[in-house]
This record gives structure tokens, sequence and C-alpha cells, in this order.
């Protein structure tokens, strides 16, 4: 049975926000509870993953369509959907910055970092990234 194609999409998603910045390890530790509005980069992986899923369950037929629905372009969209490529671990350090760390990696290093087909190449780069600015991944 074909899927039904959806003319309208609404997205609401809620994440996680820790408290002050504190260096961690790109492994995984226990997180805080919710503090204040998630950054803007939090919020595009999050959105990536949530496009990405629609694509997945058959709601929309093509990327196309999604970019039409989203009312953004398709190269837009392209940009959104490849933070969905990032290394889990750094999608787990950036989905769960606090509001007052907005700034410590931008959209456009993310897009960077992404187009590393290597997820141990991603984390390098994504560490040297945070050395550069006084930050630890580590």
């Amino acid at each position: 049975m074909p899927a039904e194609r959806v003319s309208e999409i609404t997205l609401k998603y809620n994440l996680p926000i820790p408290g002050a910045f504190r260096p961690r390890a790109l492994t995984g530790e226990p997180i805080g509870g919710p503090q204040g509005r998630p950054p803007r980069t939090a919020r595009l992986v999050a959105l990536a993953h949530k496009l990405e899923e629609l694509m997945r369950s058959g709601a929309v037929q093509s990327y196309g369509e999604l970019a039409r629905l989203g009312h953004v372009s398709p190269a837009r969209l392209s940009q959104i959907m490849i933070l969905a490529q990032l290394a889990p671990v750094i999608q787990d350090f950036v989905l769960f910055l606090s509001d007052h760390e907005d700034g410590v990696i931008t959209e456009l290093e993310l897009r960077k970092i992404a187009r590393e087909p290597l997820w141990s190449r991603q984390c390098a780069l994504f560490d040297k990234h945070l050395n550069r600015f006084g930050k630890s991944g580590k």
C-alpha cells in the first residue's frame, strides 16, 4: 500500500540542554537537565534527523518535495541534511550544548566536518577546532 502524500508538515522538538560549559570527552557521560534555548546548531542537527526520518518513512516522496513543504531551497535543504552525517559523538556534543555555548562551533564549520566520510577524521577535525578556540572535547 503506497504511503500517503503529505501537503503540510509541522515539526516540534524539544532538546535537553546541560548547564554551564565544562570540558567533556567525546565518549559519553551523564548529562544535566535543559537550560535555556538550544543553540541554533543543535536545532539544525535535530531538524536534519527529523527530516531524514520523514524521508525514510515515506511521508514525503523526494527531497524536492521536502524542500517545497519546508519553504526552503533544495540547496538549503542539502546544507541541513548533511548535518545528519556527523559522527554520533559530535552530534551528541552539539545537541547538548547549552544556550551560552552557542558559537563554540558554527553551522558552516559543522558542514565542513560532515563532508569528511570517516567518523574518526571527523572527530579529529572537531577536536582540532575546539582546541583552536580554547575549548576541549576531551
